[in-house]
């Protein structure tokens, strides 16, 4: 019979249980390890420590992504503006390989906070490659090292001019060859043989290795995200640094609001078999229209702009087909569409407003006060949705608004065609 899966599923569940590594009660111990890629004359030099069992104290913890990083949201006329740091992201410990195993963040957006709903609009992750080695008794070619820089690893090897993109390829007539100090060990992790060995290996780039410029299909392109600084730090002891980020999302639709988020990825454990997770679009998402915040409203005393302006239950597209606005996905979008779910648009607005509409007859139809429960939907936006103050639906017609606020009286028409 094979128990391979038995093993590695209690392995798993062992792991999950008590976290190897970490010490959990503070006393010092953190349970059973063996070393690893031994550097110096006979494997006598400084080690990777690998942790295989925990403390003896439960943690209840798996494999986890990077904390997703906190950012700022700065909306613009047709743009997203987002800034982050990555002092938390970057610099914590995977609680199962207990490595920092931050590689990149993605940048999405979405008209709903739901996972599947995200579009990717941009990847940068950090420029490094992972070794693989010919392994005679698999008679393949396996992965031996967790990825590293090209800096990193040309003091690894001791090689000041390595260039990992020379050996891409899973070949032995141009792979990488030195010596290396094998150790075998029995179920419990205890040595009971060293063997030296020559190795065969090549490098492989993990992930896409799309820094602040990357190579693309035929040309050098810009990466939509930027490191725009890099911040040196000290956590438990090791000297670190971390990145700064920038992106601009341009050419967005000014009436159309959406969720921006930034997610972080790890490089996964390939000791453990653990693929690269992801954390969830969801966990820091924003919701902002891509038009002026009210700070800057207020700031740069810009003046109140209505839309859709007239209104129009029904139009006839490009094609001559008649179209509606929730057809078009502006209102109720992925709703069944109810008398209350029509919108005119507010914009412009300070952080705080009111808004009277009434007939050409001076009849006072609704007053909104802005930020309002229900109708906010932004620090600067706020909608009508086309009911009177006696909960009906208001009628085709001209209507005049008057907006009040610390920037002053603005006052305007609305046209509504049904």
């Amino acid at each position: 019979l094979n128990f391979a899966d038995l093993i590695t599923n209690a392995r798993w569940a062992d792991w999950v249980f008590d976290s190897p590594g970490v010490d959990t009660d503070g006393d010092g111990y953190r349970g059973k390890y063996y070393l690893v890629d031994c550097k110096g004359p006979g494997g006598s030099g400084p080690c990777d420590t690998v942790w295989y069992k925990g403390d003896g104290v439960p943690d209840w913890r798996g494999p986890q992504a990077p904390p997703a990083p906190a950012f700022e949201l700065t909306t613009k006329p047709h743009q997203g503006i987002l800034r982050w740091t990555g002092a938390l992201t970057e610099t914590v410990k995977d609680p199962i390989s207990r490595k920092r195993d931050f590689e990149g963040y993605r940048v999405y957006t979405s008209r709903f906070d739901i996972n599947e709903q995200y579009s990717l609009v941009a990847n940068w992750d950090k420029e490094d490659f992972t070794r693989w080695a010919y392994d005679s008794t698999l008679n393949d070619w396996k992965q031996v090292s967790y990825p590293l820089t090209i800096p990193q690893w040309r003091t690894e090897l001791s090689n000041p001019t390595f260039d990992p993109v020379q050996y891409s390829h899973p070949s032995f007539e141009i792979a990488y060859r030195d010596t290396f100090i094998d150790t075998v060990r029995d179920v419990e992790g205890a040595i009971i043989k060293i063997v030296r060995r020559e190795r065969y290996s090549y490098w492989l780039a993990e992930g896409p290795n799309r820094g602040n410029s990357y190579y693309g299909t035929d040309r050098q392109e810009t990466n939509p995200i930027q490191q725009v600084a890099v911040r040196d730090t000290i956590v438990e002891g090791d000297s670190l640094t971390y990145g700064v980020y920038e992106i601009t999302i341009d050419n967005l639709n000014g009436g159309v609001p959406l969720y921006f988020a930034v997610t972080a990825f790890d490089f996964g454990d390939y000791a453990k078999n653990v693929p690269s997770i992801e954390s969830s679009p969801s966990n820091n998402a924003q919701y902002g229209f891509p038009i002026y915040s009210a700070e800057v409203v207020t700031d740069s005393n810009l003046k109140v702009s209505v839309y859709p302006n007239p209104y129009k239950s029904r139009f006839r597209d490009a094609f001559g087909n008649w179209q509606s606005y929730h057809g078009q996905g502006y209102e109720a979008p992925g709703q069944v569409m109810t008398p209350f779910d029509r919108r005119i648009w507010f914009i412009n607005l300070p952080d705080s407003a009111t808004i009277r509409i009434y007939t050409l007859d001076g009849d006072l139809v609704r007053q909104i006060d802005h930020p309002d429960r229900f109708l906010t939907r932004y620090s600067s936006v706020v909608g009508w949705d086309l009911i009177s103050r006696n909960t009906q639906e208001v009628e085709s017609g001209i209507y005049i608004y008057r907006v009040d606020s610390r920037l002053g009286t603005q006052i305007g028409k609305i046209v509504i065609i049904k």
